[in-house]
């Protein structure tokens, strides 16, 4: 069984490369935890596209689902194996992902965490790059307080439980908080695992117990998105929705009055600078430990101006 396996993490990482590399060329992998959400495609393009250059090897394989942990050890694992030059990986689990990042160690390859700047429970890391999502969820959380000036009650939809959702999740209250207004409550706080179809459900369903709610947060596009079809599709009104993404999806929901405001992330800037961060250190240059990566919020006003940054 687990030579099957080996051999089917093998096969993903194959058909993730539509050319070999070629002698003295550098390689790299950047692992994402799926390439379900726009978000984690985006990046994967915008890796793409910075490997695009002479002399520079990408293998960027993906597990099926945003929650396969072991797919994407075993993912990595295989990279090792290989003796690509550096690996960045998105872990879908901080603790899942150390043994793999200490078998990296051992065999001198040079690891790298992207959309996480959170140091890992083990194992040696060169640079965490992305953006400060406690930051970002706290922006997301007072731009909410400012539109809920005369109250009213809150839902947030959490991801799968990990930094991510940790952190955007605290940011968010605490930027609620800040603004002091006492009519503004929290009435629930449920996972739906970054998942549209699950945020839907969560949100129909808390919707029939709470007709009132006046906004939902969610902690990715996806779910925010997948709260706004749930309210649509039951005819509720004036309700807010907001993400963290900036996702096209989204922002074109955003243009069209379907979703409010997202955390736009620069989720293609965010795979650029990740594969120079590492091609950087592959040159022997000094690369910081942590290397923070840009976000605004996006609403109707900015989307089009935000959408020609990207």
């Amino acid at each position: 069984m687990k030579k099957v396996l080996t051999l089917l993490a093998l096969s993903i990482i194959l058909a993730s490369c539509t050319k070999s590399p070629k002698p003295g060329d550098k390689r790299i992998a950047v692992v994402p935890p799926g390439l379900i959400s726009p978000f984690h495609a985006q990046v994967d393009q915008g890796a793409v596209a910075a490997a695009s250059v002479d002399g520079v090897f990408l293998y960027h394989p993906a597990p099926p689902r945003e929650t396969d942990f072991a797919e994407q050890v075993r993912i990595v694992e295989d990279l090792i194996a290989q003796k690509v030059d550096a690996i960045s990986v998105c872990a879908i689990g901080n603790e899942a992902i150390v043994p793999a990042v200490k078998k990296a160690n051992a065999a001198k390859i040079p690891f790298f965490i992207h959309n996480s700047l959170e140091k890992l429970p083990g194992g040696r890391v060169t640079a965490y790059v992305g953006y400060n999502q406690r930051k970002g969820g706290m922006m997301m959380g007072k731009f909410a307080a400012k539109l809920l000036k005369q109250g009213g009650k809150v839902l947030i939809l959490e991801g799968i439980p990990g930094y991510h959702t940790r952190e955007r999740k605290a940011g968010f209250l605490a930027g609620l908080k800040s603004a002091g207004n006492r009519k503004i409550s929290v009435v629930g706080s449920q996972p739906a695992d970054w998942e549209r179809s699950k945020a839907m459900a969560v949100t129909e369903n808390f919707l029939q117990r709470e007709p009132e709610l006046k906004l939902v947060f969610g902690c990715s596009d996806e779910m925010a998105l997948g709260a706004a079809s749930a309210a649509k599709s039951h005819s509720v009104k004036g309700m807010y929705f907001l993400g963290i993404d900036g996702n096209p999806n989204a922002i074109d929901a955003i243009k069209r009055g379907d979703m409010t405001a997202t955390l736009g992330v620069y989720p293609k800037k965010m795979g650029v600078i990740t594969v120079e961060t590492m091609l950087k250190q592959l040159g022997k240059k000094k690369v910081p430990r942590l290397v923070e990566t840009p976000m605004e919020i996006v609403t109707a006003e900015n989307a089009d101006e935000y959408m020609k940054k990207q």
